[in-house]
């Protein structure tokens, strides 16, 4: 992993809604992206909400494992970590990928909640890539 950033992300944003503002942006630097979450359900409430995103916007985006061999530009799984990585990882998931696992991206990012009980997971998260040796960046969202 060449670069981690949080997001802290105010009250009055979701977690899957900023995710769908970063996927967009991403998508349309170029980037391919692997979104990772922890329950099947988490899955596809994001991926109904890429659906509806912008009426003027398209993300080609895929549910679960690639059904070819070409991965999709954004790959939304509750699966853990598939083989095939992408430029870059949105973390969505209550733990961290493994650092071998982490390595194959060029990008992490992981979304910050603004509660208490999420915040304190990802000043774990925090501290976990810093002992991998990252510096990882932080930006407050409005």
């Amino acid at each position: 992993m060449k670069r981690v950033d949080f997001y802290l992300i105010a009250k009055n944003l979701s977690t899957h809604q900023f995710a769908c503002r970063l996927i967009n942006k991403a998508f349309n630097s170029g980037l391919t992206v692997r979104v990772e979450l922890d329950t099947p359900e988490q899955a596809r409430q994001l991926d109904a909400l890429l659906w509806e995103y912008q009426s003027d916007t398209f993300i080609p985006h895929d549910l679960g494992a690639p059904t070819s061999g070409a991965v999709p530009s954004v790959l939304i799984s509750d699966l853990p970590r598939l083989a095939k990585p992408a430029d870059m990882l949105l973390n969505l998931r209550s733990s961290t990928p493994e650092p071998e696992q982490g390595r194959a991206y060029q990008r992490i990012a992981e979304i910050v909640p603004d509660n208490p009980e999420e915040r304190e997971q990802m000043r774990n998260h925090f501290r976990h890539y810093r002992t991998l040796g990252c510096t990882p960046g932080y930006h407050p969202i409005s």
